[in-house]
């Protein structure tokens, strides 16, 4: 008996054997298993309790984020659909407005090209004349012509002097400078 007393004393929250044989699933209702094993042992059933209460909790907040959830997304769908509507109607006018502006372009070019193709000479003219213009060498070129044919020889000649001059006027320039550097 004696050894008996001291293994009791040992495991004093030991569950007794009878509580273990109340596990088996077959022996009844399960709440009579843990009721079994909360009598056994006191902190099994501190651990069932917080074990429940978590459940609960994780049930409950579940349940809130899901509702949150399909309101936030009804409100979602309310409001975007209503903005994609207004979307589409003005996308639909902006999209008749180019339509009209593309034909009325469209009828300008080849409004352009029947004009052009019925008078091929003033057409291959002002053709001529943009390119003669719009060139950088060919623009030189032609005012050059026109300064030599409006102007004399004795103004061009007047002119070429001066500017015979001005040259010899900053070569002597040049020389005096570098015998100052010498």
């Amino acid at each position: 008996m004696s050894v008996n007393a001291e293994s009791s004393g040992e495991n004093s929250k030991a569950p007794p054997c009878n509580a273990a044989s109340s596990l088996h699933p077959k022996q009844g209702n399960h709440l009579e298993n843990f009721e079994t094993l909360a009598q056994a042992a006191p902190w099994i059933g501190d651990a069932l309790q917080q074990a429940r209460q978590a459940q609960q909790t994780i049930v409950t907040a579940l349940e809130n984020a899901i509702a949150v959830t399909n309101s936030r997304m009804d409100r979602v769908l309310t409001t975007s659909s209503a903005h994609f509507n207004r979307s589409l109607d003005t996308l639909q006018a902006v999209k008749a407005e180019c339509h009209v502006y593309e034909d009325i372009t469209v009828g300008k070019i080849k409004e352009g090209i029947d004009v052009a193709s019925s008078h091929p000479l003033t057409t291959t003219g002002a053709f001529l004349g943009l390119v003669f213009l719009g060139l950088k060498r060919p623009r030189r070129y032609l005012y050059g012509k026109a300064r030599r044919l409006l102007s004399t020889e004795e103004a061009m000649l007047s002119n070429a002097d001066v500017q015979v001059k001005e040259l010899k006027k900053s070569i002597d320039a040049l020389k005096g400078e570098s015998e100052k550097l010498e």
